[in-house]
């Protein structure tokens, strides 16, 4: 139906295909454009499970560039199944730059509740963005009720820490947290900023 429709305007067109720059840019403000309509074909044709199908497989899974010509159309579940996409491909800094300050409040929001904060963290960090990384770190502990983050920060240095034991939604809290930092504390890509990072959230406690 139309939902199959909608995905076909994705498809590169050949002609467009064979352009220089110049092309290339018209190709994408056309693509820009045929995606508004078929969102709009979709949102008004499709059950809620057709809608969040076509998102997920079509354009998270193979048109994931069409993300942000999708979110402002939609709400509730399938927003979120677009922020779910703009993390799985790493595309944090792009948002940081295409989305107003209410969506991206919305997107840190859904990477905060459902603890997937590892992109937004990387790319605060690799930005040079300690006090905007200490402020989602801040949030993350009040949404899930961390009592230190300081101890979760020791634990993912290695030291033994303190607070973070136990087997409450807190404990899986700081034990992913902990999972995070240990990531980027030997990333290639951050565990040079890491350790400056450790140290302006224990100067700063929070």
């Amino acid at each position: 139906g139309l939902v199959r429709l909608a995905c076909a305007v994705f498809g590169r067109s050949p002609a467009l295909a064979a352009s220089e720059d110049a092309g290339r840019t018209a190709e994408a403000e056309l693509r820009d454009r045929l995606g508004a309509i078929a969102m709009e074909l979709a949102a008004c044709t499709s059950s809620p499970s057709q809608l969040e199908d076509f998102l997920r497989e079509d354009v998270v899974a193979k048109h994931p560039q069409l993300i942000f010509v999708c979110l402002p159309r939609f709400a509730g579940i399938a927003r979120y199944i677009l922020f779910e996409g703009l993390l799985q491909h790493r595309m944090v800094a792009e948002a940081r730059d295409c989305l107003d300050g209410a969506m991206f409040g919305e997107l840190v929001e859904y990477a905060v509740t459902n603890k997937d904060i590892q992109e937004l963290l990387e790319a605060a960090l690799r930005g040079g963005q300690l006090d905007g990384a200490r402020r989602l770190l801040g949030l993350f502990a009040r949404v899930h009720q961390l009592p230190s983050i300081e101890a979760v920060v020791t634990r993912a240095g290695g030291g033994e820490g303190g607070g973070v034991e136990g087997g409450g939604p807190e404990s899986a809290a700081a034990s992913y947290l902990v999972g995070v930092l240990d990531a980027l504390r030997t990333a290639q890509a951050t565990s040079g900023i890491y350790d400056d990072f450790a140290k302006h959230l224990c100067d700063g406690a929070m």
